[in-house]
C-alpha cells in the first residue's frame, strides 16, 4: 500500500521538520529555514513549521521576519509557547505596548497566574539559549511563588547552563525536600549527579 495525498505530505513534512531541527542545532540556521519552508509548503496549517522558521530568524537577529512567522503559528494554533515567544519578539523589537498586550493574553490563558507566565517566558528564552534572560524571568516567577518546586528546578537548570554550579545545588536540594513528584525527584537527582561530574572535570 502506498501513501498518497495528505498522509504522504504530513509524513514528509515531519521528516523535513526533524532535519530542519538538526540543521538549526548543528549545521546552519539558514539551511534550516529552507527545510522549514518546504515543510510549510507541504502542510501549510502546521504551526510547528512556522515556529521553527521564526526561531531561526530570531536567532539571526531578524526579529521582524520572526514576528511574521510566529504570528502565523499563533493564528493556526493557540499555545502558551507561541504567546511567550511572541512576547519575546515584541520585547526584542522594542514594541512595548504589543508586548504588554501579549503578556496579558498569556496570563489570562494561564488563569491570571503571573508566575506561570514568567516561567513560560523563561522556558522559551532557555530553549533559545539566552540563559541570562531565562534567569531574569524565572527569578520573577520565584518571587511570586517561592515554594514552587518546579520553578526551583527550572532555576537550577538555568544555573547549570550558565555554569553556576554552586548556585544550582541548593535549588535542587529544595526540590528534593519539598516535592511529592517522583518524576521531579528523579530529574533533580540526575541534575545533582551532573553537577558533581562537571565539578570534578579538570578545567
Amino acid at each position: 500500500m502506498f501513501l498518497t495525498g495528505g498522509k504522504y505530505n504530513f509524513i514528509k513534512s515531519r521528516c523535513l521538520l526533524e532535519y530542519a531541527i538538526y540543521l538549526r542545532s548543528n549545521v546552519s540556521t539558514e539551511k534550516a529555514i529552507s527545510y522549514y519552508l518546504q515543510a510549510i509548503n507541504l502542510t501549510p496549517n502546521d504551526s510547528y513549521a512556522y515556529v521553527g522558521t521564526a526561531m531561526c530568524h530570531f536567532s539571526m537577529g531578524r526579529f521582524r521576519d520572526a514576528l511574521g512567522f510566529c504570528k502565523k503559528a499563533d493564528s493556526i494554533r493557540f499555545s502558551k509557547w507561541n504567546k511567550a515567544f511572541l512576547f519575546i519578539i515584541y520585547e526584542s523589537l522594542g514594541e512595548t505596548k504589543s508586548a504588554e498586550v501579549t503578556l496579558q493574553i498569556l496570563k489570562e490563558h494561564l488563569k491570571d497566574n503571573a508566575a506561570a507566565a514568567s516561567d513560560q517566558i523563561s522556558a522559551v528564552y532557555y530553549y533559545l539559549g539566552m540563559y541570562d534572560k531565562a534567569e531574569y524571568y524565572i527569578k520573577k516567577a520565584l518571587e511570586m511563588q517561592p515554594m514552587d518546586a518546579n520553578i526551583h528546578y527550572n532555576l537550577a537548570s538555568i544555573y547549570i547552563a550558565l555554569n553556576k554550579l554552586q548556585e544550582a545545588k541548593p535549588e535542587l536540594q529544595f526540590v528534593l525536600r519539598t516535592t511529592i513528584s517522583r518524576r521531579l525527584k528523579k530529574y533533580s537527582l540526575k541534575r545533582l549527579k551532573q553537577i558533581t561530574t562537571l565539578s570534578d572535570t579538570p578545567k
